[in-house]
This record gives C-alpha cells, structure tokens and sequence, in this order.
C-alpha cells in the first residue's frame, strides 16, 4: 500500500470516528447534562482510558511494534514474527487481568481517594468503574492486533475500530435516554461492550491476514525480556504524564457538581477541532469547529501554524466554558 493510499484510509476512517465521537458528546450533554451522575461516569471512564495509554497505547507504540516489524522483515518472516506475538500474549494478557483484577477489589477506596465522593455518587462511581475497568484489556488487547495489522500494512480495521466504541455508546444514549443512573449504567456496559466488539473486529482482520495466535504458557523468553526492556522505561516515561489525569480528576471533583462534565465536554471540542484537518478545493487546507474555518497554504511551517491557532482558540474556548460555570456556582 502506498503512502498516500494508506494515509487517506486512516485519515477517513479517523475522521469518521471522530464525527462519531463528537456526536456522543453532543447527545451526551443533553441527555445526561452536567448532573452528579454525570460527572460519576467521566470518573468511570477516564480511569481505564488513563491506563490505556499508559499499557496499551505506550507500552505498544514503543515496544511492540518495532520488535514484531524487526522480526516480520528478517530471516525468519512472519512465522517468527507470529511467534513472538504468541509469546507477548501469553505474558501480556495474564498481567492485563490480574492487574484488572487487583484493581477491582480496591476499586472502592482508590474512587474515593481520587474523586472525593462520598454517598450515593461514591456508590455510583465505584459501579460504573467496575464495569468500566474490564475495557483496560481489551483495549490493550487491540493495541497488540492493530499493531500486528499495521506491520502489514492493513490499516483499515485498525483505523476504523475506535469508532466502534463511539457507536456503542451513541447507540446507550438513544436506546436508554432517560438520564441519571439507568443512563450512566448503559453507558458504563457500552464501554466494555464497545471493547468487546473491538478486539472481535481485530481478531477478525488478523484472521482474514492469515494470523491466528495461539494461546502459549507464560514464559520469559529472550523475546520477551527484550520486549520488557523497551516497554518498561517508555512505561514510566508516559506514567509520568498521565499523572496530569489523575491530578485533573482530583481538583475537579473537589470543585463541584458538574466540573467533571463541563471539563469533559470542553476537552473533547477542543480534541474535535485539533484532529479535524481536511483539504480544500484550493489547495488549502481548512480547519473545522463549529462555524470557524481557517486556511493556509499546504507548506509544512504554514499548517503547523494553523495546528496551533486552532489550539490557542479551542482552549479559550474550554477555559471560557469552565468560567461561565464557576460563575453559576457563585
């Protein structure tokens, strides 16, 4: 597949997923608003997402990736490739769960540590992030395929499995639009859900690519341990910027109810407007959020100015919302 070939396929498919996204939140605010049980879920789903990036993305990205490609394009092809997949896995997976496991069984006094609630939203928050947590591994799961998948150059799947997530969770918010906790419980299962149905497109991508991996002991492999060697020290490196997550939480569930919410929707316009980036008749290349659209010439410094405007506006934006709240509440 060539370059231009793969990047309209992730940057389509990248942008479906985003327009998807970006529709949840919009239902998102209206059936569920900036309620108490609102701000319960975004703690509920933001813990497995912060791990996510920690595990799967970062640990992935880092180590993973380069290793299998290493091995898919020397002596021993994709038979030693498959291989030492089937040997992260086997290590990998077991780990996943029993850390998911751990998680579960503390998963009261770490919510109330974090967020501060207590009573009825404490009891809520822990709930949905029980049924939360479990999506931690199988999105790191998916993280192990797509980076298989994206070795052999199949990007589609890859690209396109995020939207699924959003398609779940937009399909809780129409089918149970009744707002507070029957609300929050369908979209805390659509999460998990959404990671089931994830994995299963993955699997099913790597299948029709010819690869099925099977299920090994648990073994410490040279492979293995080279795979550790590489993730572990990308691993810290990214802990310490996800601990601006769990700082975020903190303060924000302290402030009051609907913070986590207004936070949550602000972020993710800003996220909408920093990711929609499409080219224009032109020869320009247009930026989109809302009703703004900027321009620029498609010369690498020039675009990169354009990045950055729209992030200087998208933040105002955000920090413009979280005024108006604070205001409300005086």
């Amino acid at each position: 597949m060539n370059l231009v070939k793969a990047t309209g396929t992730i940057g389509g498919l990248t942008l479906v997923s985003r327009a998807a996204g970006f529709a949840r939140e919009m239902l998102m605010s209206r059936v569920m608003g900036a309620s108490w049980q609102a701000d319960a879920f975004f703690v509920a789903f933001r813990l497995p997402n912060t791990f996510r990036r920690l595990f799967g993305e970062g640990a992935f990205s880092a180590g993973f990736v380069p290793l299998y490609a290493q091995r898919l394009h020397g002596p021993g092809g994709q038979a030693e490739a498959k291989h030492f997949s089937e040997e992260v896995l086997a290590v990998f997976a077991p780990t996943l769960v029993l850390f998911t496991l751990l998680f579960e069984v503390i998963m009261g006094p770490f919510v109330a540590l974090l967020s501060g609630y207590t009573g009825e939203q404490l009891s809520l928050a822990t709930f949905l992030t029980s049924i939360t947590f479990p999506y931690l591994v199988l999105i790191s799961l998916v993280s192990l395929f797509s980076g298989i998948l994206n070795s052999l150059a199949r990007f589609t799947a890859a690209a396109f499995a995020p939207a699924l997530l959003n398609l779940a969770m937009l399909s809780a918010l129409i089918f149970v639009p009744d707002g507070g906790h029957i609300t929050a419980t369908a979209l805390a299962i659509a999460v998990t859900l959404g990671g089931v149905l994830q994995l299963a497109l993955l699997m099913a991508a790597c299948k029709r690519a010819g690869i099925v991996l099977k299920w090994r002991r648990p073994r410490m492999t040279p492979g293995v341990r080279q795979f550790v060697r590489v993730v572990v020290p990308a691993t810290l490196g990214a802990g310490v910027y996800q601990i601006s997550a769990f700082i975020d939480t903190f303060f924000l569930t302290r402030i009051g109810t609907g913070a986590m919410s207004y936070f949550n929707y602000a972020d993710r316009l800003k996220a909408s407007y920093r990711s929609t980036l499409v080219p224009d008749g032109d020869g320009t290349r247009r930026t989109l959020a809302g009703s703004l659209s900027v321009k620029a010439p498609l010369v690498g410094g020039k675009v990169a100015g354009v990045i950055v405007e729209g992030l200087r506006e998208a933040m105002a934006t955000q920090a413009t919302m979280l005024d108006e709240w604070t205001a409300r509440q005086a």
